[in-house]
């Protein structure tokens, strides 16, 4: 492939690789900063958010507050509330409908309640009202869980129009379907691709990278990539179900459908895990199984996004490793990229390696921020869920 006859490249301030959540959101955000921004997505449709709005994820907060401290998890949340405000203050006016409910998390096992205590503490901690109550509509014997009332969702491919969208209205050049060339680092960024058959270049002084589909790709970065099983069962759900010790890790409604997402595997525990979530469906939800699919995500080790500037590379920056969360997560990382890229903002997720080792494994057992569930990973992979 000719890469070396590139036509005349467009110059901007911002590429951003990938038509996802967090690089429309950035390209957004910039370009009503007054920059001019190119978004270069290898796919015809990346895969997008699942459409929640919410701040019931799991475990999250206590992994962010067991590796990063307790201010990180103060940090987080706030970001994720500011997201769920631009979600909801930009998208409805372009046709977008979100619809709120409450959420709940649920431990199924008694002896994992102290698992939601611990999500409350965090929650309050960050200004988030929250309690522990025993009402929840499901077919299930849950005692106790934690409440989120005024979480909300949204359909994500109407979520994914909208932002291409408002991109485009702004001037933000959109290709899809590309093939990435060479990187070039001369006074700003050479990216050359081909798009429809004949080859271009874009020169721009940043560079983000929400794909991985950069040359530095997991150079700095400790990501992993998991699998949920998803499964569409018969009848809607007019609530937001995270649970911690169940097949299933996530239940809400969609299109007159109950999803049922399934807890992170290895890939190749793909098919049992799936198995073992259609069982849980059946005969727990007692709900048909109508669909059953397969979901491929990247985490870190602390499963908070890596967001920021890669520290050896002058004007590269990357936004990647959401795992299920990513409406949120995702939208929260392009508001913050767009503002340490406009007006040299705050990074609070650097992409530095999440703390791993003995020390990481001494501080969870026996430091200053030891874990009460620390024998909760074990336990769950005795159920097969590890």
């Amino acid at each position: 492939m000719a890469w070396q006859s590139s036509q005349r490249g467009v110059v901007n301030d911002v590429v951003v690789l990938g038509a996802t959540v967090a690089g429309l959101t950035t390209a957004i955000e910039v370009a009503r900063a007054g920059g001019s921004v190119t978004v270069l997505d290898p796919s015809r449709a990346t895969r997008f958010g699942l459409g929640l709005l919410t701040l019931g994820q799991g475990s999250t907060l206590r992994e962010i507050e067991l590796h990063r401290g307790a201010a990180a998890v103060t940090t987080y949340v706030d970001w994720t509330r500011r997201a769920v405000d631009w979600l909801r203050l930009t998208l409805p006016a372009h046709g977008v409908t979100i619809a709120y409910h409450d959420a709940y998390e649920l431990c199924v096992d008694g002896h994992l309640a102290f698992r939601l205590v611990q999500e409350k503490r965090l929650l309050r901690l960050a200004d988030e009202q929250v309690d522990i109550v025993d009402d929840v509509p499901l077919p299930l014997a849950v005692r106790p869980a934690l409440h989120l009332p005024g979480q909300a969702s949204l359909d994500s491919w109407a979520h994914r129009t909208a932002l291409t969208d408002i991109a485009t209205g702004l001037g933000v050049r959109v290709v899809r379907d590309v093939e990435l060339g060479r990187f070039l680092r001369r006074h700003g960024w050479e990216v050359r691709y081909q798009a429809e058959g004949s080859s271009h270049a874009v020169t721009a002084a940043q560079v983000v990278d929400t794909l991985g589909a950069s040359p530095w790709g997991d150079v700095v970065l400790d990501l992993s990539t998991v699998v949920h099983p998803i499964v569409e069962a018969e009848g809607d759900c007019q609530e937001i179900h995270t649970f911690v010790d169940t097949p299933a890790a996530l239940v809400y409604g969609s299109r007159g459908f109950t999803v049922v997402i399934g807890q992170a595997v290895s890939e190749v525990r793909e098919r049992p895990a799936a198995a073992d979530l259609v069982g849980w469906v059946t005969s727990q939800l007692k709900r048909r199984v109508t669909k059953v699919r397969a979901r491929y995500a990247e985490v870190t080790a602390d499963r908070v996004p890596v967001v920021g500037a890669i520290p050896i590379l002058r004007g590269a920056w990357v936004a990647r490793g959401f795992g299920l969360y990513e409406t949120t997560s995702a939208t929260a990382a392009g508001l913050q990229l767009a503002e340490a890229l406009v007006s040299g903002g705050p990074q609070p997720w650097a992409p530095l390696r999440v703390p791993s080792g003995p020390l990481a494994a001494w501080r969870r057992w026996a430091g200053r921020d030891m874990d009460p569930m620390v024998g909760v990973p074990s336990l769950l992979a005795r159920r097969g869920l590890g």
